[in-house]
């Protein structure tokens, strides 16, 4: 699950899983320990990047 509540894909060939809200990736590290890539998971979400712009039902459809 992404920082946006957004269920993530199966990991490419890396492991990297991307966010099809924000775009940003995750891997995980160890079982059960999800990290971003992109951004440090003690930072807050980036002002507009804090609300969704895609509705679940287009998230659905990708």
């Amino acid at each position: 699950m992404s920082r946006h509540g957004i269920r993530l894909p199966e990991p490419d060939s890396e492991g990297i899983m991307k966010c099809a809200e924000s775009g940003y990736r995750y891997k995980e590290f160890e079982p059960g320990v999800m990290r971003c890539l992109d951004l440090d998971e003690e930072a807050p979400l980036p002002p507009d990047e804090a609300i969704g712009r895609v509705s679940y039902d287009e998230l659905k459809r990708k």
